[in-house]
């Protein structure tokens, strides 16, 4: 028995399945995190929280209330990693996952709000950055152009 073919044909398998399930649902992870870029951020909180939900369901996790603890939910060791296994597949490319995320984001609110932060982490922070930088560097040019002495950038 060709252990390495064997294993070839294994992995070959489950990267077709995972595609043909992207398929299915219509989008990579890549396009329904782009899709939300530039939104509100309930709009983003309420689609990351509509994942996980999804997510919470295919491992038999109903009706979980945003500030259970994973583990006072029925979740063991095994359905940690599988929750965190969907995750990791959920937001694709555009973030990674640690080992220890369900630990440290013990709930879903926590978890959500993690997840959000950090994918759309340039939506608000930056925009709001930049836009005062933006304003504050116009009213310096305005200063400076009006011969004005003292202006500060």
């Amino acid at each position: 028995l060709d252990r390495s073919r064997l294993s070839g044909a294994y992995f070959e398998s489950v990267r077709t399945k995972r595609s043909q399930k992207q398929e299915q649902h219509g989008e990579s992870a890549v396009e329904w995190i782009e899709e939300l870029r530039g939104k509100a951020k309930e709009d983003r909180l309420a689609a990351v929280r509509g994942r996980v939900e999804a997510a919470c369901c295919e491992i038999g996790l109903e009706d979980l209330s945003g500030s259970t603890v994973w583990g006072d939910a029925g979740l063991d060791s095994l359905g940690l990693v599988e929750l965190r296994n969907m995750l990791a597949a959920m937001v694709g490319k555009s973030m990674k996952l640690g080992s220890t995320l369900l630990f440290d984001y013990p709930t879903m609110d926590e978890l959500v709000d993690h997840l959000e932060a950090v994918l759309f982490l340039n939506d608000s922070a930056f925009e709001d950055a930049f836009h005062t930088d933006l304003v504050h560097d116009g009213e310096f040019l305005q200063c400076l152009q009006r011969g004005h002495e003292g202006c500060e950038p």
